[in-house]
């Protein structure tokens, strides 16, 4: 989480502290809405150091995409927006993955591409057909 803060070269660093709190709770807060069955485990991959990792290694992709689609917000609902389309991702493929850094960019890039994909296609939708 710390490259994210950092005062100097942090993806936050223009944020208050205060700011930088409530971004990260609504990170959270979302996660637990669009994920509830995940969130809910006595054992959830999220407090785990693979997911922690994973999902804060897919934060900055998440924040940037969340702010442009939703006019400069990051209010829970409008990271609920980003996940929702993926809200059947299966988070156990995660536990064989192992553990440390690369085991957390691993996972992080599945959550990514996942994303990715699911955005794509509905910005796809919204475009308009002409033929």
């Amino acid at each position: 989480m710390s490259p994210l803060v950092h005062p100097e070269r942090g993806l936050l660093n223009i944020y208050t502290f205060e700011e930088q709190k409530a971004i990260l709770e609504n990170y959270f807060r979302a996660l637990k809405i669009v994920f509830p069955g995940e969130w809910s485990k006595a054992k959830t991959i999220f407090f785990q150091t693979v997911g922690f990792g994973a999902l804060f290694n897919v934060f900055d992709y998440v924040f940037k995409e969340t702010l442009q689609r939703s006019k400069a917000s990051f209010a829970v609902e409008d990271v609920v927006k980003i996940f929702k389309p993926i809200a059947h991702f299966e988070f156990a493929s995660w536990n064989s993955y192992g553990s440390g850094s690369k085991a957390e960019i691993e996972a992080g890039n599945d959550l990514r591409v996942d994303l990715q994909r699911s955005l794509t296609a509905g910005a796809d939708k919204a475009r308009i057909r002409l033929a």
